[in-house]
């Protein structure tokens, strides 16, 4: 009895000292022995999120559906101008001035996005006249298609298609005058957009 006795207070002073005499914050990571901290020596709440690791949480109930957002709209722009045609071709510029000159004088630039162009429509204060006609064609980065045509005594047409237009390309519109058509004061209009 006297020995156990003897060992139980060697032992209670041995814990005694150990907690007066170990300098403040000495125990770390090193010194804890693999498996020593165990769910019931972890204080309930303290533990964050990312102490655990990836798929250790369980995931939470799933929230309410959000509402339907409204839909996109397609970005357009409508382009027009007023433009004198004397006889013979013309280069007119995209941009709406009432301006023509050469290629290089009347191309503009299209946006940083692939577009289309539709809509084309043009009217002529003065038909090509008898045995004439003018053809209207876009032109993109120096291949030009035809939008619409007019002959004789026509003074309008507009075009039936849509016309690609890639990224950054450069634009303009060529009259094409067959057989020296009279001179005019020619209305267009065209629209140009993302889909």
């Amino acid at each position: 009895m006297l020995v156990a006795l003897l060992a139980l207070v060697v032992s209670l002073a041995g814990v005694s000292y150990a907690a007066v005499t170990l300098p403040k914050n000495s125990v770390g990571a090193k010194q804890l022995q693999k498996n020593a901290v165990s769910s019931k020596k972890v204080k309930d709440g303290s533990l964050a999120a990312a102490d655990f690791g990836a798929g250790q949480l369980p995931a939470g109930v799933q929230g309410p559906k959000g509402d339907q957002g409204d839909p996109g709209t397609s970005a357009a722009a409508v382009l027009t101008s007023v433009v004198y045609l004397n006889t013979g071709n013309s280069n007119l510029p995209m941009s709406g001035q009432a301006t023509t000159g050469t290629f290089s004088a009347v191309e503009s630039l299209s946006p940083n996005v692939a577009t289309v162009a539709r809509n084309f429509a043009v009217q002529l204060d003065t038909a090509p006249g008898a045995g004439n006609g003018r053809q209207f064609r876009l032109r993109v980065n120096g291949v030009a298609t035809t939008l619409c045509s007019m002959s004789n005594s026509a003074t309008s047409c507009a075009a039936t298609g849509a016309i690609s237009i890639p990224a950054a390309a450069t634009l303009s519109i060529i009259c094409v005058d067959s057989g020296g058509s009279a001179p005019t004061v020619a209305r267009w209009g065209m629209t140009i957009g993302t889909s």
